[in-house]
């Protein structure tokens, strides 16, 4: 049976006959559905016994790719800027490129075909390992179906922001005089932490115009204008110079020459080449120009923030470097330098992981805070290899909560808050259609109960206009929310609903009944399952079955459903006495007590 990669929604396309479809969107999968013509997602082929075999493979071409034997060719004034995009390029080049193989193997071993169309539109790495495996197997040819391009990456966070325009430029500059402006002389004698921001930090600066605040913050990412004003009022510089374009001196531009050669020098020999190759199919040609293309527009933008941050910490050395995560090349930059400084580097965690297994992200900080003791027990159970402190604070960002825990239980339970899902970029076995199959399969049967008041809560970083265009077959009979308060959402709901996120532990801690919902084939990790008195529910009829038994008997739904909470706070969310904060503050006095820091230097 010949094969079909399917990006475009079907209903608009010809299509040959007797096909099976691997589909990579919602809108493919699912006008085949309605037509009755066979389609799966292309993830869905993956083999579950091949999984950890290619997700060590994908790990050590991550950790890899920039190393000629034994010698980095990336290394710039001492720092590996390869080092520096070892996440980035496990997330968006070898994680996909790996799963696309392993699946279409698998489909080529099922269906035997001796035709595969591709869309054109299908993302420029799937069709290029295509073509590897066409070129090296033989057993079938390629059919390109002209589709309009759909498949533009957007990487964000993945590159560093370089020439802000004059006026964002300008901003950062006014925010640097205002704060400096309004910096008490104390504040300036204070050590200086160097941080990348996320929203789970916010509560280290607050509270830093007290006179007993241990620190001051220096910011080296380009924070939106809406965080600008309490960056402000909490003193926070930013190193906007960073970004700016490079202004080379003869000996940098002789560095990155000879890094260049370096780099060309390494790919032309064959030993650096064999490392790409994975069952037996060599994907070097299908990495070479992603891998170059990123080396030549990425490099100098890397190199020059290298150097900028080289010479801010020469002059206003910092205490640690503060991150909520070790993901973004300029978050690597900084826990390179604080390595090569003997400067302590904390990774905060700001969520619950999907794996604990963490390689390439959360095991190169010198230290680990984590919310619970079990984190901490299992973060060192899966990797054993990493050589950091594990300290267990609770969860600053929890310490909200502590003024808003108790109240009376409602007698009826008709308010509903949904969760979306999220995409899982880690595990081996999700699948891109896991959010659409999630959420269009939980409103339908939410809804068939007219007396429910159903919300549906986006991530941030979702499509508010896509959730409607989604669900508009179920238009006034719901509300979807984005940009809201979720403690005040959470604080209204009379149940929960979610797959693995860590506002279902919020949502404990307000002692709101839960259903954490897995209609993946991916396992959940702790507390998610059945050892925590979590067991997933995992198709539509066991989802029913718990409605059904939640409007049956209100009470007793909600005395069993926080039985298990008490247990997984302690181990999972560490102290929920508001107090997290304040233990997080202490830890990062003790770890930089050692390294004597100059005041703060007068010019912006």
């Amino acid at each position: 049976m010949d094969l079909y990669l399917a990006l475009a929604a079907q209903d608009r396309l010809p299509r040959p006959p007797s096909v099976q479809s691997l589909c990579f969107s919602w809108a493919a999968w699912d006008s085949l559905r309605k037509q009755g013509l066979p389609a799966r997602a292309w993830e869905d082929y993956i083999p579950a016994d091949l999984a950890p075999e290619t997700r060590e493979k994908i790990h050590f071409l991550a950790r890899n790719w920039y190393r000629d034997e034994d010698r980095d060719p990336t290394l710039f004034q001492g720092v590996s800027l390869g080092d520096s995009y070892r996440y980035t390029a496990w997330i968006f080049d070898f994680q996909p490129a790996c799963r696309f193989l392993i699946a279409f193997l698998a489909a080529l071993k099922e269906h035997a075909p001796r035709t595969v169309y591709c869309e054109t539109s299908l993302p420029e790495l799937f069709r290029d390992v295509l073509i590897q495996v066409q070129k090296q197997r033989g057993s079938f040819r390629v059919e390109w179906v002209a589709t309009p391009d759909r498949s533009a990456e957007s990487i964000r966070w993945a590159s560093l922001e370089v020439a802000p325009s004059p006026p964002k430029l300008f901003g950062y500059r006014l925010a640097n005089w205002l704060s400096r402006l309004g910096r008490p002389r104390e504040i300036s004698r204070r050590p200086a932490i160097w941080m990348s921001y996320y929203h789970s930090l916010e509560s280290v600066l607050e509270g830093i115009t007290r006179t007993d605040h241990p620190f001051r913050y220096v910011l080296a990412d380009l924070p939106g204008k809406h965080k600008l004003k309490s960056l402000i009022s909490s003193s926070t510089r930013i190193l906007w110079s960073t970004h700016t374009r490079p202004a080379w001196s003869p000996a940098q531009r002789e560095a990155l020459s000879e890094l260049r050669r370096d780099w060309k020098q390494a790919q032309e020999k064959a030993a650096y080449r064999e490392k790409f190759t994975f069952q037996d199919v060599d994907l070097w040609p299908a990495f070479r120009a992603r891998l170059n293309a990123r080396f030549e527009t990425q490099l100098e933008p890397l190199a020059w923030a290298c150097s900028r941050l080289e010479r801010h910490w020469r002059e206003d050395p910092p205490a640690l470097v503060l991150l909520p995560a070790d993901a973004t090349p300029l978050q690597g930059l900084l826990v390179s330098l604080a390595r090569r400084h003997d400067v302590p580097s904390v990774l905060v965690s700001h969520g619950l992981p999907m794996d604990y297994y963490h390689p390439l992200s959360d095991t190169t900080s010198s230290h680990l805070v984590v919310w619970g003791p079990e984190q901490k027990k299992l973060h060192l159970l899966h990797n054993t290899e990493a050589k950091q402190e594990v300290i267990v604070c609770g969860n600053p960002y929890f310490d909200k909560y502590a003024s808003l825990r108790g109240g009376k239980a409602p007698s009826e339970m008709k308010k509903i808050l949904v969760l979306s899902c999220g995409l899982d970029e880690f595990s081996m076995l999700s699948c891109r259609l896991d959010p659409e199959r999630y959420i269009t399969t939980l409103i339908p049967i939410l809804l068939k109960a007219p007396e429910l008041d159903v919300t549906v809560k986006l991530h941030p970083s979702e499509s508010l206009d896509y959730y409607r265009a989604l669900l508009a077959p179920y238009a006034g009979r719901l509300r979807i929310v984005q940009d809201s308060s979720i403690a005040a959402h959470l604080a209204q709901a009379d149940l929960v609903i979610g797959s693995m996120t860590t506002v279902l532990m919020e949502a404990m801690l307000l002692d709101k009944p839960i259903l954490c919902v897995n209609l993946t084939r991916k396992l959940y990790p702790s507390p998610f399952n059945e050892e925590w008195g979590l067991p997933p529910i995992k198709s539509a009829a066991e989802f029913e079955s718990a409605l059904e038994r939640m409007r049956r008997d209100p009470g007793d739904f909600r005395r069993a459903a926080v039985k298990s909470y008490p247990r997984i706070l302690e181990r999972f969310a560490g102290p929920t006495d508001g107090s997290a904060n304040a233990r997080l503050l202490a830890e990062l006095v003790r770890l930089s007590a050692r390294r004597p820091c100059p005041p703060l230097p007068e010019k912006v």
